[in-house]
């Protein structure tokens, strides 16, 4: 009898957490952001990957992980503060 309880409320704590699937426009975004997001994550590894295997370079690759990190370090303080 228990274990009918704790399955039930699984299910539906899982129901809630995914109904926002339920909506098509809601699948097609996240579909599409999933897609773009692997392909930012696989260019980011092919550029480290071809960084390091051109100049054997440890330091030369954290300098390329670095600069794409550098738009983040400078917009994200002023970005806060517009939010706020």
């Amino acid at each position: 009898m228990e274990s009918n309880k704790i399955n039930s409320k699984n299910a539906t704590s899982l129901e809630w957490v995914l109904r926002s699937l339920y909506h098509k426009n809601y699948r097609l975004f996240f579909g599409g952001q999933s897609i773009s997001l692997m392909g930012t994550w696989m260019q980011r590894i092919a550029m480290s990957w071809l960084v390091y295997r051109l100049t054997n370079s440890a330091f030369l690759l954290g300098v390329v992980g670095f600069s794409g990190q550098i738009p983040i370090l400078l917009l994200s303080p002023i970005a806060g503060v517009l939010a706020d």
